[in-house]
């Protein structure tokens, strides 16, 4: 079994790599940083540490199912359906799904909704 994530993408790599220029860098603005532009791989940006992660206390670990079903799941149809978008041919309903699904994932795994949803629940635990 491979080693569980730390670092959880909210921006998927499958999805910024078609962002990329022609020496396979995707340019972004640093805005806590002098909004300096610098070059990065996708693997490098739009992460957070342990994002998606759920600690089982008990266990003393970290739960990544939530990672998992982004990773094999919702993001596993992405490129497909992105190439076969990109050649002007049909989509199957199977292609439709993934890529509504992920298009629909992509509006609730930023930090930011994510944040907020955590804040939600904890006031009605509360």
């Amino acid at each position: 079994m491979p080693p569980e994530p730390k670092q959880q993408h909210y921006i998927p790599e499958t999805y910024s790599k078609h962002f990329l220029d022609g020496d396979g860098c995707i340019k972004v603005y640093d805005t806590w940083e002098d909004c300096r532009l610098f070059c990065t791989s996708p693997k490098s940006v739009f992460k957070e540490k342990y994002l998606y992660s759920q600690p089982v206390h008990a266990e003393a670990r970290f739960d990544n199912a939530i990672e998992r079903l982004f990773s094999d799941t919702i993001e596993s149809g992405w490129d497909r359906a992105v190439n076969i978008i990109a050649e002007k041919k049909p989509l199957s309903l199977d292609e439709i799904k993934h890529f509504t699904e992920f298009l629909l994932s992509m509006r609730c795994r930023v930090p930011n909704a994510l944040r907020s949803v955590m804040s939600l629940l904890r006031d009605s635990v509360a």
